[in-house]
């Protein structure tokens, strides 16, 4: 399995065992009531990770180092963004 999407759902978390021992390189939520990411998410790779339309408040610090081509986490709820969660930018 490349790519999961759980899209238009209504999730309110992303179990860690989604994103342990599998191969999933694009993964979409979009739209469901997703409150935050697992710590699992920090761990891999993606080429496309989308969590658009959900109810995300911070990027904490478990997720500062994963690695992701591209990411959609518009329209949500974002408070907060770890220090260092984009390395090699002022962050704003």
């Amino acid at each position: 399995l490349h790519t999961l999407d759980v899209s238009g759902n209504a999730l309110t978390r992303l179990d860690d065992t989604l994103f342990t021992n599998t191969r999933v390189a694009t993964f979409w939520a979009d739209g469901n009531r997703v409150e935050g990411l697992p710590a699992a998410v920090g761990r891999r790779s993606f080429v496309r990770f989308s969590a658009e339309k959900n109810r995300i408040r911070e990027l904490p610090e478990a997720l500062a180092h994963w690695s992701v081509e591209h990411l959609n986490l518009r329209h949500n709820e974002i408070e907060r963004i770890a220090e260092g969660f984009f390395p090699g930018t002022d962050q704003w």
